[in-house]
């Protein structure tokens, strides 16, 4: 069986995961997430993302993993619906959601494709709150060095290695970050914002949120 080490579980690591068990040969496949939650990435893990910051791209547009978006989102209760900021009476193929609900699709899809995985001869697991450290090219392979949350440091050796870290910014710069700044405004009435595209319109979601609401 061929080893696969993916580090990195948000939606880069999941769309590589389910290319790869299309094909043939049996694959142990592990994937490292540093976070809690494996699954939701960076840019929709909903401990920096509020209901109120939508994705930038349409549920239309986003390939399925297994099911679309919508399928997933029809599919859930009304209560599930309302965690993840989204109302039944909106649900469209045409919508921009929540990144929140992105972040419950992904989540939920790879533990689907896991079992998918399985039927079809695969393995894969994911090792979160566990971060690599060091990727080191070997004659007979890759060894990738990780240390899981509160342990020594270990080593894996992999026939293949998929870096699928993705979306990875300074913490000044999250959501985390803005928040921080909206907060520290909260009494004033003007904030200026030098920029206008994704990262403005979050400072001007979040300002506008923690005033009274936004629409």
């Amino acid at each position: 069986m061929r080893t696969i080490a993916i580090v990195g579980s948000g939606p880069s690591a999941i769309y590589a995961v389910q290319r790869l068990i299309d094909g043939s040969i049996p694959l142990l496949i592990t994937l490292f997430e540093a976070g809690k939650t494996a699954g939701v990435g960076t840019p929709y893990d909903p401990r920096s993302n509020s209901v109120d910051m939508l994705a930038n791209i349409a549920s239309v547009e986003i390939p399925p993993v297994g099911e679309t978006l919508l399928e997933y989102l029809s599919g859930r209760n009304d209560e599930e619906l309302d965690a993840i900021g989204v109302s039944r009476d909106g649900l469209s193929d045409r919508e921009f959601y929540p990144r929140i609900a992105l972040g419950a699709y992904y989540r939920d899809r790879l533990a689907v494709l896991a079992t998918v995985a399985a039927a079809r001869g695969h393995s894969v697991s994911v090792m979160t709150q566990c971060r690599v450290v060091d990727v080191i090219p070997r004659f007979n392979g890759v060894e990738l060095r990780h240390v899981a949350h509160g342990g020594r440091p270990r080593s894996l050796l992999a026939d293949k290695v998929v870096l699928a870290t993705g979306h990875v910014v300074p913490l000044a710069q999250t959501t985390r970050g803005i928040s921080k700044v909206v907060d520290q405004n909260a009494q004033s009435r003007r904030i200026g914002i030098i920029g206008s595209s994704l990262s403005a319109i979050d400072v001007a979601v979040s300002a506008a949120s923690a005033r009274g609401s936004f629409a």
